[in-house]
């Protein structure tokens, strides 16, 4: 009886450690992917990184997404990768707003 009580709350102690990295992964990848993040008077972080296919130098475009349409509202230069899912990048021309 002691042995199964260990083992269910062994295995429910493992759950509730990987479910934080598991939400990331999932809030990257169908919420928040392209995303820009924060913005500075050096540029903006993105939520775009390796896993992406991010590298220094890429130039990107930038996007205003409205109900049916989207926008074209500048471009922007990877500067730094910061890890698997944020860079930071420089605006080299148009109007970054942080996303909501």
């Amino acid at each position: 009886m002691m042995r199964k009580v260990l083992a269910t709350v062994s295995m429910a102690a493992v759950v509730v450690a990987v479910s934080p990295a598991y939400a990331l992964g999932i809030g990257h990848s169908f919420f928040m992917r392209g995303e820009v993040v924060r913005v500075d008077s050096g540029g903006a972080v993105v939520c775009l990184g390796r896993l992406d296919g991010a590298h220094q130098g890429q130039v990107l475009e930038v996007y205003r997404q409205a109900h049916r349409y989207r926008k074209l509202v500048g471009h922007v230069e990877v500067d730094q990768i910061f890890d698997e899912h944020f860079a930071h990048v420089h605006i080299v021309e148009g109007d970054l707003k942080k996303s909501y």
